[in-house]
């Protein structure tokens, strides 16, 4: 696994408190068999990036102090995707990467597209 995270000042006055954001979870599907195949070829690497939200603030009493901000804690995007099944036929197919908000629905439930918001893939 890897984080991939950014982060900025919460202001131009306060250096000790800053925004941290991003992430990716990287998973391994086995790819989804070309049309007119029984079997897949192999496995597929996808990353999903989120946008995880935290302030930390280093000027809190007793030291640093990480706030999660979004989503609530046991709510990430990625846990609405029960299994591979639920990623893109593409994305299973090609590998590479995907914003997991265009996946999810925003209720727990995801789909292959979610309504209004079309899959952003990104080659590896």
């Amino acid at each position: 696994a890897r984080s991939g995270m950014a982060q900025c000042a919460l202001s131009n006055g306060s250096n000790s408190k800053r925004l941290v954001f991003g992430g990716v979870t990287d998973i391994t599907v086995a790819k989804e068999p070309l049309p007119g195949q029984k079997r897949s070829g192999g496995m597929s690497e996808i990353a999903l990036f989120h946008a995880d939200l935290f302030l930390l603030d280093c000027g809190a009493d007793g030291g640093p102090l990480w706030t999660r901000l979004w989503p609530l804690p046991g709510q990430t995007p990625e846990r609405s995707l029960r299994s591979a099944a639920d990623l893109p036929k593409e994305l299973r197919r090609k590998g590479g990467g995907c914003d997991v908000l265009a996946l999810y629905h925003g209720d727990g439930s995801s789909t292959s597209v979610a309504p209004g918001a079309p899959p952003s893939k990104l080659p590896r």
